[in-house]
């Protein structure tokens, strides 16, 4: 996979590796160095490894929320908090922030890269167990459930509010997965006092990609069309920050879930009998450890001209680190109704 390929890469050179245990007290400076999947829209997309792929030009982040932990052998931790840091400040402008990563490097794939340094940094008093990073990127603010927290359990659990205005922009926050791990460490564990402290993140999307085709059949044609499409009852609320694939929630509804007012699509005559469509959303878990999702599309009988409505109930199993691009072909077995097909799969 490219992405553990480029990670490894780090770890070879330094740039990735366990903390000094040794006794530091000397502040320091810590260039971090975030990377984000994020297409061009005069680039071909792709899709990067361990992330629910686009197939649309997604917005680079503006804001940065960043979480540093010092842990000490004696069990004793603090927590540094970079928190809303607008990246654009003073007016800057994309190419002033960010860099577009040579392809070569990254085995082909479109990433984004830019650098903030965090300047002078204490550690801990005492011998140091370790120290990592754990960050967030978004294109509009983020509303965090704790801005300052005490331990690195109290990172974890922060979450973020995903409201109404957000869910437009979802597919536009990033995050570093808590339990993402390269061998038995976690990811973004860095050497803080090495001749050349830096650290180097790959931010992962928090919103799972459901991506839908279809094609009717030829001998179906003349009787059948796709002429709407739309979802509804969507994750709305706190969601977790850093662990994308922990929320928990019963199947929301139209009094707690979040509906998008616009369809996803329309009666038009291009995408009758073959198309494709797609949209980003929270991914949850109900207590039986499903993820619900209701996609509804209108089938039209052509030859009685009315409009059938169809629910196709999506119920797929999350993965443990990374959240799931979902991509699901629809097949038709007769002329009005819209089954969910056997190649719907979470990869």
């Amino acid at each position: 996979m490219k992405i553990y390929k480029y990670i490894l890469l780090l770890l070879a050179t330094g740039l990735l590796a366990a903390c000094n245990e040794s006794l530091e007290t000397e502040p320091v400076d810590l260039p971090v160095q975030f990377v984000v999947p994020v297409s061009s829209q005069q680039l071909t997309p792709r899709r990067i490894a361990g992330d629910p792929g686009f197939a649309e030009s997604l917005e680079l982040p503006h804001y940065a929320y960043v979480f540093i932990v010092f842990k000490a052998k004696s069990g004793r931790e603090e927590i540094r908090s970079i928190v809303g840091t607008d990246l654009y400040d003073g007016g800057k402008t994309d190419t002033e922030v960010w860099e577009k990563v040579d392809t070569a490097y990254t085995g082909g794939d479109i990433v984004y890269r830019c650098k903030v340094t965090f300047k002078r940094l204490t550690p801990v008093l005492g011998t140091l167990d370790y120290c990592r990073v754990y960050a967030a990127m978004s294109k509009q603010p983020l509303t965090l459930s704790n801005t300052d927290p005490s331990s690195e359990d109290a990172v974890k659990n922060i979450t973020f509010t995903v409201t109404d205005e957000l869910q437009e922009d979802i597919h536009n926050v990033y995050s570093t997965p808590y339990n993402y791990k390269v061998g038995d460490k976690y990811y973004g564990d860095i050497n803080v006092w090495s001749n050349a402290p830096r650290a180097n993140l790959m931010l992962y999307h928090v919103a799972a990609k459901i991506d839908l085709k279809w094609n009717v059949p030829e001998d179906k044609r003349s009787l059948l069309r796709v002429t709407g499409m739309s979802t509804r009852n969507l994750f709305k609320g706190e969601s977790f920050l850093f662990r994308p694939t922990g929320n928990v929630h019963e199947e929301f509804t139209a009094a707690d879930g979040y509906t998008p007012a616009a369809p996803l699509l329309g009666d038009v005559a291009g995408t009758w009998w073959a198309g494709r469509t797609y949209f980003y959303t929270i991914p949850y878990k109900t207590s039986e450890g499903k993820f619900p999702l209701h996609v509804d599309v209108n089938l039209k009988n052509v030859s009685e001209g009315n409009t059938y409505t169809d629910d196709l109930k999506l119920t797929i199993t999350n993965p443990e680190v990374f959240v799931p691009w979902v991509r699901g072909q629809l097949s038709f077995t007769t002329a009005l109704t819209a089954d969910k097909s056997e190649t719907i799969y979470v990869d």
